[in-house]
């Protein structure tokens, strides 16, 4: 009974200490990450990260997402932006707006955050099959027509009619996925809808004058960014709408919980950053690498030397074990028997 409980013991402070080296890492790593997206941040919207850091501040509360993810997403979005040669505070601006409306689009429909944030980052790219699950169409022709309505590039097409047809096809989508939620694909519902969306199509198609504009890249990205404003509408707001749902107190909760780690990351961060460097310049040192590839190769040694000596033991056990095994009966039994020999330890 006393061994039960030394073992017991054992385990159970190596499990502890695992987890709490563990722990340790995974706080380490988030502040390390904080650090990591606060420079990059800095460098991408420049004076205008000021206000992002500020806001990652309150996003754990307010849409589910620690400082360190908020800034990350909001940094791959303005790595998009910014090279088009949009400006630094609009870049900002934006990439504030489509981090807050993926916890908003992951709400609504329920999904994750990461997936909703992916799904936001190919469609502004051009990619929108993707955004297709949340509602947002994202076609050649509808982009190019945003391009038209919004006064982004110049046709003889008016801007009013195109953007009525635009708008139309818009609601003909947002039926169209919410037959596809209520009903399925493959029911009359879903296909009624979807009639729809092609007839909105070519109104639009009629609207522009049956050809696509040309628009820069640039203006590609804008377009797609208010096509997806406007397609997101109804889910923009849903995080603080349903943020005492359970699925978003989870969020939040784990937010906070990384925050916490963040936190404790911090304070650890300086004497990790330091061991690191020191480390650096110790290990730069030839002599001193010799010392561990010795070290090394003495470990490996030795450790092979010992699994020699342990095989003939490990096989003269094994062959008790399978006696004993089949005296009761069988592994099962032996199992068994084992088992109840512990129950009675404790």
């Amino acid at each position: 009974a006393n061994f039960g409980r030394a073992v017991a013991f054992a385990s159970t402070t190596f499990l502890g200490t695992a987890g709490l080296v563990a722990g340790l890492k995974a706080s380490i790593t988030a502040a390390s990450n904080l650090n990591e997206q606060t420079s990059k941040s800095r460098v991408l919207f420049g004076a205008f990260s000021a206000d992002l850091e500020k806001w990652a501040k309150t996003t754990a509360d307010s849409f589910g997402l620690a400082s360190d993810q908020a800034l990350e997403f909001a940094g791959t979005f303005g790595g998009i932006l910014r090279p088009l040669g949009i400006a630094q505070d609009e870049a900002a601006k934006a990439s504030q707006k489509l981090t807050e409306l993926g916890a908003d689009l992951a709400s609504f429909y329920n999904s994750s955050v990461q997936d909703a944030l992916l799904a936001l980052k190919s469609g502004i790219v051009g990619e929108s099959e993707p955004l297709r699950r949340f509602g947002i169409l994202l076609s050649e022709t509808r982009v190019a027509a945003e391009g038209v309505a919004s006064g982004l590039v110049k046709t003889k097409a008016s801007a009013e009619a195109v953007g009525e047809a635009n708008t139309k096809l818009a609601i003909a989508q947002a039926r169209l996925t919410k037959a596809q939620q209520d009903y399925g694909v493959g029911t009359t519902q879903v296909a009624q809808a979807q009639l729809a969306v092609t007839a909105a199509q070519r109104g639009l198609e009629k609207a522009i004058g049956g050809t696509t504009p040309k628009l820069t890249d640039q203006q590609k990205v804008m377009a797609r960014l208010s096509l997806i404003m406007k397609d997101a509408a109804l889910a923009s707001g849903d995080f603080a709408r349903t943020s005492e749902g359970q699925a978003n107190l989870q969020r939040r909760l784990a937010a906070n919980i990384r925050e916490t780690e963040i936190a404790v990351g911090k304070a650890l961060l300086p004497s990790v950053i330091n061991v690191t460097r020191r480390m650096n310049e110790w290990l730069k040192e030839s002599d001193n690498q010799a010392r561990v590839q010795r070290a090394v190769a003495d470990a490996v040694h030795t450790t092979v030397a010992v699994i020699r000596e342990i095989i003939p033991i490990l096989r003269a056990m094994f062959g008790v074990v399978q006696d004993v095994a089949e005296a009761v009966g069988g592994w099962k039994n032996l199992l068994i028997g084992l088992i109840g020999l512990k129950v009675a330890a404790w």
